[in-house]
């Protein structure tokens, strides 16, 4: 089975000079979305066998700089909002 489109909800947060860089791949395609809590769609990642998600958190300032990007931080009121999700259209060929 080949991958014929992929969609990805992923939410992060940053202060100060943190930075969170998303990207969803495959073998030969790589497309950076944010994290923004929506869905992020792409059939551009059609055709291949693995699909590979990853978050890189740079920046930050002082001796809390790994406080100042975060992935799937929220409010413990907020507990049904959906932080991550992928969702991966298979094809047969």
């Amino acid at each position: 089975m080949k991958i014929k489109s992929a969609s990805v909800r992923a939410f992060s947060q940053t202060f100060h000079s943190g930075s969170v860089r998303w990207s969803l791949r495959s073998a030969e395609t790589t497309i950076e979305f944010p994290g923004d809590g929506e869905l992020h769609s792409s059939s551009s990642l059609s055709g291949g066998k693995e699909l590979i998600v990853e978050a890189e958190l740079t920046g930050g300032e002082g001796e809390v700089s790994w406080q100042h990007a975060q992935l799937f931080r929220q409010s413990l009121k907020d507990t049904e909002k959906v932080l991550f999700e992928i969702l991966v259209e298979m094809d047969e060929s």
